[in-house]
Formats: structure tokens, C-alpha cells, sequence
């Protein structure tokens, strides 16, 4: 969308399997998706860049999961990855996304 005249200037057709992921989150134009590991933390498996249409194949560990997770969103002033599990805690993982 132009920021001038809200004009729709690209529209992408995605195609992702969002059952496969835990929780999905944009951060700087990457779609990225949060999947749970067999021994109960959380990695960032996935990455698609909203822009260039590029896949990243990603393999960062979230620990201390403690319940799947509800809502994940990117803190842009702080560079943390906030992540809110079932049971209502916030997590927070220092990230830079740029």
C-alpha cells in the first residue's frame, strides 16, 4: 500500500500451511513461523520475506517454553520477540530482525 495515497501498489498470493506452525509473526516483512520440538521448546523454523517472495529455511531455538503458545509479536524499539504462552506468561528472546 503507498503510504501516500493508500493505493494498493503489489499484492502477493501466499501459499503456507499454517497448521504446521505453532504461531506465525511478521517482523521487518518476514512471515515467520514458530513450530514445537519433541523435546518441548519452540524453534523458528520458517521464514518468508513478504517482499522478495524468498523462503528461509531457519533453525532458531526458543528454550524455556513452558505451554504452546497463544500470540507471538516482534518489539521493534526493544528487539525482543514477545510470546505469550496459554497459560498468559510473557516470554521475551532478544532478537534483531532488520
Amino acid at each position: 500500500v503507498s503510504g501516500d495515497t493508500l493505493q494498493i501498489e503489489v499484492i502477493f498470493d501466499v501459499a503456507v500451511d499454517h497448521r504446521e506452525f505453532e504461531e506465525m509473526f511478521i517482523a521487518s516483512g518476514v512471515l515467520y513461523g514458530i513450530k514445537g520440538t519433541s523435546d518441548g521448546d519452540m524453534k523458528i523454523t520458517f521464514g518468508l520475506d513478504l517482499y522478495t517472495d524468498r523462503v528461509y529455511n531457519l533453525n532458531l531455538k526458543l528454550n524455556k517454553w513452558l505451554k504452546p503458545v497463544k500470540l507471538a509479536t516482534y518489539d521493534y524499539k526493544n528487539k525482543n520477540l514477545l510470546v505469550i504462552n496459554e497459560d498468559g506468561q510473557l516470554l521475551k528472546y532478544p532478537v534483531t530482525c532488520e
